[in-house]
């Protein structure tokens, strides 16, 4: 079951999917827009896992990135690529 702070925290992944998807349908430049498509995507993923999410884990863990490396950014992109 869905607690309030849970549903409002997908709901905030999804709207950031959403203008992922808007930026992307916008943008000329093919790797950008890739990019931003693949933003979208893990955006959606998050928000579908917090809802099953068990207590103990994060969000950013339910599509596989490690609590320990959520903050470095280079890290998160350079593994998507994998």
């Amino acid at each position: 079951m869905k607690t309030p702070h849970l549903h409002g925290q997908a709901e905030h992944y999804r709207e950031r999917a959403a203008r992922f998807r808007g930026l992307a349908n916008t943008e000329h430049l093919g790797s950008l827009r890739r990019h931003l498509r693949r933003l979208a995507a893990q955006h959606d993923e998050l928000a579908d896992g917090v809802v099953m999410l068990p207590s103990d884990q994060t969000p950013r863990a339910a599509i596989g990135v490690e609590p320990d490396h959520a903050a470095d950014r280079n890290t998160f992109l350079a593994n998507q690529g994998k």
